[in-house]
């Protein structure tokens, strides 16, 4: 899932640790409720629901690795290193190669620009030792893709479930599977020639990576203390558990609108849609505790049940929703008013920031996409 707007896959997939943060404090600029939810903004704590349920929730499909060569994969035969069809085609019908390569082939782009730049943007033939790119040493982290396509795209495209053929130029068919469309609609979500998306965002990208801080730690080139600082950074203490909540509650609870969370807290990036909470009340104290944000009175400790999509392999079958679950421990920080002010994590695994994207318009080389999805539906 590799960077290319701020939201960019760089953003990868790390497992949470046990402890307790100490971080309390009310929200900075970066993490202003207002950024994710708007005007809108319901900010009393009593006032919010403690449940919610998105009416889009997020499909579930691959995030197309960038070590696969993103969605020109020929994943039905497990293939990133074919040669280019040749450009005189005619007459056959073509339902194994790539989704970019289905694309191309079904507007009559012989020259394949999208596979092409596909290859450009992975770097893929680096890795492929008979290309004239080969480069031994280069190696994809696992983890890069197109999350930051798929997850805002599942929130915004009804899930394609059939499968549509294509008449070609030249007499050829093509047949797009869902999970062919799903590329597709990943891949246009996150195109840096589309200049019709919206997105809103709150909090800000950790940079550290913990485990080789652990390492350091480990080996004595730097103290536990130091190790504690940068794993504390303003930009790795993460959403403020009071923005997230808030986030939650009126997005979700009220408006029924998902959202996507980074759900990793270092330099690796998940972005994953959430489809729902649920939130208790573990405890409440009637006194700010130290370090809280000016002005608080009351602090309130919740647990909140968070439900998610996760990715999974294509499929020439509809996949559906496939969900996993996590769940955090914060304090929430409330002022004389019961308003919202602050807050602070318990659990050591907290989403990193949040953010919504809109659709994009179908236009320019994508036009005829808008097709071949609505007929998915059908």
């Amino acid at each position: 899932m590799k960077i290319y707007l701020m939201l960019l896959c760089s953003f990868a997939m790390a497992c949470g640790r046990g402890g307790n943060s100490r971080i309390k404090e009310a929200w900075n600029d970066e993490n202003q409720p207002k950024l994710i939810v708007g005007d809108d903004l319901v900010i009393k704590f009593k006032k919010l629901p403690m449940y919610g349920e998105a009416k889009m929730k997020g499909w579930s499909d691959s995030y197309w690795p960038t070590y696969t060569g993103g969605i020109s994969y020929r994943w039905l035969t497990d293939s990133y290193s074919y040669d280019f069809l040749p450009d005189d085609i005619s007459g056959r019908h073509f339902d194994e190669i790539s989704p970019a390569e289905k694309y191309d082939l079904a507007i009559g782009r012989f020259d394949f620009p999208t596979v092409t730049e596909e290859r450009a943007r992975t770097e893929i033939m680096k890795t492929v030792p008979e290309s004239p790119d080969f480069v031994p040493d280069f190696k994809i982290p696992e983890w890069f893709g197109l999350c930051h396509g798929w997850a805002p795209a599942s929130q915004n495209f009804k899930d394609p479930v059939k499968k549509v053929t294509v008449k070609a130029p030249n007499n050829n068919t093509v047949t797009f599977f869902p999970s062919d469309i799903k590329a597709l609609l990943i891949y246009y979500q996150q195109y840096s020639g589309n200049r019709s998306v919206q997105t809103v965002f709150a909090g800000e990208r950790c940079d550290e990576e913990f485990s080789k801080l652990e390492e350091r730690m480990a080996k004595g080139e730097i103290t536990a203390a130091e190790f504690e600082t940068a794993k504390n950074s303003p930009a790795c203490r993460d959403t403020n558990p009071g923005t997230f909540h808030l986030a939650l509650a009126n997005e979700i609870g009220r408006k029924q609108i998902g959202f996507v969370m980074d759900r990793t807290r270092d330099s690796e990036v998940w972005n994953q849609p959430i489809n729902s909470f649920s939130s208790e009340i573990l405890d409440q104290v009637d006194q700010a505790s130290e370090g809280a944000a000016p002005g608080t009175v009351k602090e309130v400790k919740l647990s909140t049940s968070v439900i998610y999509s996760v990715e999974t392999n294509p499929s020439a079958d509809a996949i559906g929703v496939v969900e996993a679950e996590n769940i955090y421990e914060y304090w929430l920080e409330l002022d004389k008013l019961g308003k919202i002010i602050g807050g602070r994590w318990i659990t050591e695994d907290r989403p990193d920031f949040i953010y919504r994207e809109s659709a994009p318009v179908f236009q320019g080389y994508f036009k005829h996409l808008e097709q071949i999805y609505l007929k998915s539906l059908e």
